[in-house]
Order: C-alpha cells, then structure tokens, then sequence
C-alpha cells in the first residue's frame, strides 16, 4: 500500500493509520547498468490487464506505431488469452507482441527490457482506486536495472511518488507526442535512464525491502 490509502482511511476513519508500502525481496547486489538491446527495442508489461490499465496501454500502442524512428516493440507478459486482451481493445501485430511467463521467470523477463511500462488509466469510473493505486508490478520493477516509464493521470499516487523520488519517466497526460518523446529518451538518453536506475534502486532499498518490511509487521504483534 501507499500513502495515497494512509491518508483516505484516516480521513474517512478519523484515527491513525499506519502503511507498509508494497513490498519485494531484494538482492542486495546492485544490478549493473545494461546497455539497450538492438532494434527493435523492446518496452514490457508483465501483470493481468483490466480497465485500469488497458487504455493507457492503448494510448503506448499508438504511439509505438507511429514512431517510424527508433523502430519498437511492445511485449505484454500477461495471463489473459488472445480473446480477452481483444475484447479490451488490445490486438496483436507487428509491434505488439502477446506473451507467457510463469512467476519465477518475471525477474530475468523483466531485465530483458529496454522499457518497463506502467499504466493506469485517464478516463475511468473508479477515480479513487486510480488515485490511489499503488501497482504491485512497479517495485519489482526498481530492482530490475531497467528504466521505468509511468503513463498515469496527473495527481495520481503512483505519478507523484515517481516524480518525487525520481525513479521513472512520467507522462502524465494522454499525449502521443509526449509517449513518443519518452520513448525516445529512454533509449537514448544514457545519463537520464542511468540516474532513474540508480533512483529506483536506493528507493526499493529504503521502502520496499521484503525482509525489512517482514519485521517491521511483526513488530506490531510483539510486545
């Protein structure tokens, strides 16, 4: 959990609440920083996909074909059949690849990436859940010495907690022309993608360490 949660349920229940953020068992062997593969570059998604992440996804799929320069791919790493993503409104072509992982595989998947992408919706029913989502998938993501890149709505939690600590590119409006250029950044950009590396890696050691988090839960049962 976030602190987007902390701060609704103590308004809405009037008391203190307290908030383990997600958490994720780290090694504690900094990854190193890996050059991009060659073309096509290779953005990846690994998680289900639902409203709340499928029209985001949509928004990077335009945007993926119609950047004619550096040529990229998107690959989804999803549980979904080929029948569900298309009722979503996601197809594959040329440049979106629908594949499999089983759990354990996730890690070295997600090194294999030039992207990591998450998305969250911009047009949705469920504003609160949005606001106040804070996916799972994302702090596996810090520990992987891949760039993150985050298309989110504006004020969003996950969006805020990027941009302040500084551990992914965000876009945070429905813009093409802006995924397009962040894209290109992070394929390019060695001195940007290396810092949101580094950023990304001292904030899942500060927040999301499994270990650390383990005792600290335990902690509130032990007197």
């Amino acid at each position: 959990m976030g602190e987007a949660l902390q701060k609704y349920y103590q308004k809405k229940y009037k008391r203190e609440i307290f908030v383990i953020p997600n958490s994720i068992p780290i090694e504690k062997s900094k990854p190193e920083f890996l050059s991009n593969h060659s073309e096509p570059y290779k953005i990846v998604f690994t998680g289900t996909i639902y409203r709340p992440q499928a029209e985001a996804i949509k928004n990077l799929i335009k945007a993926i074909k119609e950047l004619e320069e550096p040529k990229v791919q998107l690959w989804l790493y999803t549980p979904h059949n080929r029948k569900f993503l298309n009722s979503q409104g996601i197809f594959e072509s040329e440049k979106v690849v629908f594949a499999k992982g089983l759990p354990f595989e996730m890690r070295e998947i997600q090194k294999s990436a030039d992207i990591l992408f998450v998305p969250l919706a911009f047009k949705t029913r469920y504003s609160l859940l949005i606001n106040t989502s804070s996916p799972g998938k994302t702090f596996e993501y810090l520990v992987s010495g891949r760039p993150i890149l985050i298309h989110a709505p504006k004020g969003s939690y996950i969006t805020e907690y990027a941009k302040k600590q500084k551990f992914a590119l965000v876009v945070d409006e429905e813009s093409i022309d802006k995924l397009k250029e962040a894209i290109k950044r992070l394929i390019f950009d060695k001195a940007l993608v290396k810092q949101l590396i580094n950023n990304a890696w001292q904030i899942a050691i500060l927040n999301h360490d499994a270990e650390k988090n383990s005792r600290l839960f335990q902690s509130f049962f032990i007197k």
